[in-house]
């Protein structure tokens, strides 16, 4: 059965190209939910963006920066219970939540894949994206919006590059006549 997933329109905020991309209502970490730079009681909100071309995940700085420290904690708090492997404790989960309200769980492919090998699991940080606000001060104050005016007011913190790790294994329909 089909689940459909609302995707939104990044150039809204800036974001040059109409990509594939939806807002994750939150991401996990070895089970964690990392929290919101705003308000600590609340999971954080990423805008994902589907690329097929990305082999991993790349993220804003601040996102990669938490993803490694929420890996660091499960690693630590393991050593005082329950042993759990670097996979086990970095393992990323991408939460959404679909139009009937179920979640649809997109995980990171840890270890070795038996056709794609290994490396589907890499994370990497993205130093620059100047219409989401990262980069350079320089570079982000000379970024012109095209056609126009951004939506200043963003439902989401960060953002991430989806990649092959999260995709293997499903199928993706993309509806591009609704």
């Amino acid at each position: 059965a089909w689940r459909p997933l609302r995707l939104v329109d990044p150039r809204q905020w800036g974001d040059p190209v109409k990509h594939y991309a939806a807002v994750a209502m939150e991401i996990r970490v070895g089970g964690q939910v990392i929290a919101s730079s705003a308000d600590d009681s609340m999971p954080r909100k990423v805008l994902a963006i589907f690329d097929t071309g990305t082999t991993g995940v790349s993220m804003t700085p601040n996102l990669y920066d938490n993803y490694w420290a929420t890996a660091k904690r499960n690693l630590v708090q393991s050593t005082k219970g329950t042993r759990v492997s670097l996979s086990e404790a970095r393992k990323m989960q991408v939460v959404f939540e679909l139009e009937s309200g179920e979640e649809l769980v997109l995980g990171m492919h840890m270890g070795k894949h038996p056709t794609y090998g290994l490396g589907l699991d890499l994370v990497t940080p993205i130093d620059e994206m100047a219409w989401a606000g990262v980069g350079p001060a320089a570079s982000i104050a000379n970024y012109k919006v095209p056609g126009g005016v951004a939506n200043g007011k963003r439902p989401f913190e960060d953002v991430m590059l989806l990649g092959l790790g999260f995709l293997v294994g499903h199928c993706l329909l993309i509806d591009t006549t609704t």
